[in-house]
């Protein structure tokens, strides 16, 4: 079969998948250069003193692309509430310079294998913005899952996807990022 014979795929989706895929390293490169960069220091003084308020379990494990971030029941652990996008983005702002809905918003236009990549580059993200805790979308109300799965993150996608971009989720409610008694 010669190149001419070849099938070629519609040229929309060629561009959906390219689209996508500068996507994901557009905030690849975004989470690798906040660790190379000048808040490295920073961000190490933040996990050791999270480690160090027994608030985060196995953190390092949060800084390696692909791997589930494990954390574990502790009835005495201390959180941090964020309430709403805005405190989420002074927060962003101030230590990364990078507006949090900017970061979000993507997981909205991507497919669901893309997403899951994206999903663990963000919860690794939002390890790193809160010192003290994990920042999470509540979107367990009643079960609480000690190890989030590939499930668990989809699940969360789906949440993040009804409200079609971070601004309507802000629209809609308070964000809740924390999950009690869970670290």
């Amino acid at each position: 079969m010669t190149m001419e014979e070849q099938p070629v795929q519609p040229q929309e989706e060629n561009n959906q998948i390219i689209e996508q895929a500068n996507i994901f390293f557009e905030i690849e490169s975004k989470v690798g250069a906040l660790y190379e960069s000048r808040f490295r220091k920073q961000l190490k003084e933040s996990l050791s003193d999270a480690a160090r308020n027994g608030t985060l379990v196995e953190i390092m494990n949060a800084l390696c692309p692909g791997k589930h971030v494990e954390y574990m029941k502790n009835p005495n652990a201390r959180f941090t509430k964020i309430d709403n996008i805005s405190a989420l983005n002074e927060v962003a702002s101030k230590k990364f310079n990078i507006p949090f809905e900017d970061l979000l918003e993507p997981l909205c236009h991507v497919d669901a294998l893309l997403q899951v990549q994206i999903a663990q580059l963000m919860w690794h993200l939002m390890v790193i913005m809160d010192k003290r805790g994990y920042l999470l979308i509540d979107i367990h109300s009643d079960t609480i899952f000690p190890n989030p799965t590939d499930e668990d993150i989809i699940r969360a996608i789906r949440t993040i996807n009804t409200a079609q971009n971070a601004r309507q989720l802000q629209k809609k409610e308070p964000i809740i990022l924390v999950l009690d008694g869970i670290h």
